[in-house]
């Protein structure tokens, strides 16, 4: 592949001033809505890294890059060719060795107008099968010396693999793998107002009384965060739904076929057939959170076996479209049950919406979401699949569900040790009942529709679910 071809895709090659004429960088520029990645300004961009930065796609990963790009040439005044940005899957080569012949090529070209550091922007890079045997080739070399390469993709699986294939050749500093997800609740709230920026309490730790007088504190603004929440509920985290939402009064119906068809593509590489992927959707759809096991999707599914469905949803996870919950062991121990039945959420509402669209055949999936969210035993189900989520991003995988006799829906770990038990009640009355499982486990946390109590003697605190999720940064 040629420095032609690649001129492009690297507009600023020829006139520094072209990246401001950059389409994603234009949209973001506009947008009613907007927000700064994070880790823009936290890469350490003065060492020999490779760092990997993980995302669904459509979740603003090129924005980066771009973004990144115009900061290193308008505020670090770097030489505009020391930047190579490649969109692997537009215009990637096709093998390991093509990779790193085209990398060969680059810096020897780049080094003959600057000596300078080079910064190599590997779009998508899990588009190209073994991605990471190119990178192990110059870095053997030793080409990517005076180099800071980032390379991202949409699949978890498959780019953290690459990056277990590359030891010793990352660079030495504790954080090389980075995420970029749509944003949480929190990070929503503070896009949308700006203004709360000081004004909400973060999570610290699983102190009740602290938790009870940032609940407090957080219900100063409660109209706000409610109304916000709601919105949430139909637009998720993603840049496209939310500044749909913001600029229309609803998401458009192209944005949700958008979404369905990342996703989708992103399966159909690993070889998941769209058919079998809709039927499994419409199946977990209608199951809900219920506990189950594989060999109940693939009973009453085409997928066939117990095998098959479980490295679907697997790889649905690893694709960022779901999120696995499994039970614990014990309320003791942060270990899966053998054998244990699992839960499946959404990871992210829009999500959810889109794919609830495709499988049902909606041809207006904004009215559909509405009609969808009205009813409250619909809605229940929504946020305990947002609260799933949050949590899994905020805490990690020792996350868990505990059911014998009794039933618990989030038993949190950290540090192998039990930290937090939680029980999402998204109803307008919250009686005792609510919180028997907690009670006799030694106390929780019930996140509620719009209940806020404490009871230190039974050690229960009851929160707003809104009011929680805005206080997790992750």
């Amino acid at each position: 592949m040629s420095i032609e071809i690649l001129r492009r895709q690297n507009p600023w090659w020829a006139e520094m001033a072209a990246i401001n004429e950059d389409p994603h960088l234009t949209e973001y520029d506009q947008a009613i809505v907007k927000w700064e990645p994070p880790h823009l300004h936290t890469l350490k961009l003065d060492r020999d890294l490779i760092y990997i930065l993980l995302g669904p796609r459509q979740v603003g990963k090129t924005t980066f890059f771009k973004l990144l790009t115009r900061h290193l040439l308008i505020e670090r005044n770097v030489h505009p060719r020391t930047i190579l940005y490649l969109n692997c899957e537009a215009l990637g080569p096709q093998t390991p060795q093509a990779l790193a012949e085209l990398l060969r090529d680059y810096i020897l070209w780049a080094k003959t107008f600057s000596k300078d550091r080079l910064y190599i922007l590997l779009d998508e890079a899990t588009y190209l099968k073994d991605w990471e045997r190119g990178l192990k080739i110059v870095a053997d070399e030793g080409k990517l010396k005076k180099a800071t390469l980032i390379a991202t993709g949409s699949h978890a699986a498959g780019i953290r693999k690459g990056g277990e294939r590359l030891p010793g050749r990352r660079g030495r500093d504790e954080r090389l793998d980075l995420m970029l997800l749509p944003l949480s609740f929190r990070n929503f709230l503070l896009a949308r107002n700006p203004a709360l920026e000081n004004k909400l309490p973060a999570f610290e730790k699983w102190n009740q009384k602290m938790l009870f007088a940032a609940a407090q504190e957080i219900a100063l603004w409660a109209d706000q965060i409610g109304s916000y929440f709601s919105i949430y509920l139909r637009t998720g985290g993603f840049p496209r739904s939310i500044r749909d939402e913001a600029e229309h009064g609803r998401v458009k119906q192209d944005v949700y076929k958008l979404y369905r068809d990342a996703f989708a593509g992103d399966l159909a590489r690993l070889g998941r057939r769209e058919s079998l992927l809709r039927e499994l959707a419409q199946w977990l759809i209608n199951r809900r959170e219920n506990p189950f096991d594989w060999s109940d999707a693939a009973r009453e599914t085409q997928l066939g076996t117990h095998p098959t469905v479980r490295e679907y949803v697997e790889d649905a996870e690893a694709a960022f479209l779901l999120e696995v919950l499994y039970k614990s062991k014990s309320l003791g121990e942060s270990l899966r049950a053998p054998r244990s039945s699992k839960r499946v959420y959404f990871a992210d509402p829009f999500s959810f919406h889109c794919f609830r669209s495709w499988v049902f055949g909606y041809d207006n999936a904004w009215r559909a979401t509405e009609e969808f969210l009205a009813d409250p035993n619909n809605l229940g189900y929504l946020v305990e699949s947002m609260v799933a989520s949050h949590l899994r991003r905020q805490f990690g995988e020792r996350i868990f569900y505990w059911r014998n006799g009794q039933e618990i829906d989030f038993v949190i770990f950290q540090e192998e040790k039990r930290s937090a038990l939680i029980e999402v009640k998204h109803q307008t009355q919250i009686n005792p009942d609510n919180a028997k499982a907690l009670v006799q486990q030694g106390g929780g946390l019930l996140l509620t529709r719009n209940h806020l109590a404490f009871s230190p003697e039974k050690k229960i605190l009851a929160i707003p679910v809104h009011y929680f999720l805005a206080m997790l940064e992750a």
